[in-house]
């Protein structure tokens, strides 16, 4: 995770970043950056299908979409921020949108 902060730093996107105590509160964190309007970039994929799931059902204000990343060696960090860099300038994710990241470099929606 702190590989990838530094890269999107070094990139100047403006991602949401948890620090290790911020995980324990999944809900707020997004709800944070919702109301910032950002996108929240994760590789937790088990905890965040089940929490935008719950947002949607839940009826909250919309999030400024979900984008779950491939945990593999075959996806560097590098390679990584990359692609994500690139998936946002397609204007994806729209609002209360999820997204995840495959290993064959195909983004499918949650």
């Amino acid at each position: 995770m702190f590989v990838l902060a530094l890269l999107v730093a070094a990139l100047g996107l403006a991602w949401y970043l948890l620090t290790a105590v911020e995980r324990a509160r999944l809900t707020e964190a997004v709800a944070r950056a919702a109301a910032r309007g950002w996108t929240f970039v994760t590789h937790n994929r088990e905890h965040f299908v089940l929490l935008h799931r719950a947002w949607l059902a839940w009826q909250l204000p919309p999030h400024g979409g979900l984008l779950i990343l491939v945990q593999h060696q075959a996806w560097p960090f590098l390679r990584l921020a990359d692609e994500v860099h690139r998936f946002v300038l397609t204007g994806r994710p729209r609002p209360n949108e999820c997204w995840r990241l495959r290993v064959d470099g195909t983004w499918v929606l949650c």
